[in-house]
């Protein structure tokens, strides 16, 4: 089940996670769903989740999916070289 976005959600969307001008919302939700799952199974019922926006991965995950750099990370520790 999908659930339409709203024009706001919508507008906010397309200005800031899509892919490209012809990705869906449905489309971003298989392209993170795809991206973080383990197997086809989880891979389905992350999309069920995302696509229903019963649950919302944070932007990071909405805007990095499938892209050249996965960069879903706030911080990262480094080791420092003398």
């Amino acid at each position: 089940m999908t659930v339409s976005l709203s024009p706001f959600a919508q507008s906010i969307y397309k200005r800031t996670y899509q892919y490209n001008k012809d990705e869906t919302w449905e489309g971003c939700a298989a392209r993170v769903a795809k991206a973080v799952a383990l197997n086809d199974q989880q891979e389905q019922a992350f999309f069920n989740i995302i696509s229903s926006r019963q649950f919302m991965p944070g932007g990071r995950y909405l805007y990095t999916a499938n892209r050249n750099i996965f960069q879903c990370s706030n911080c990262f520790g480094l080791e420092a070289e003398d």
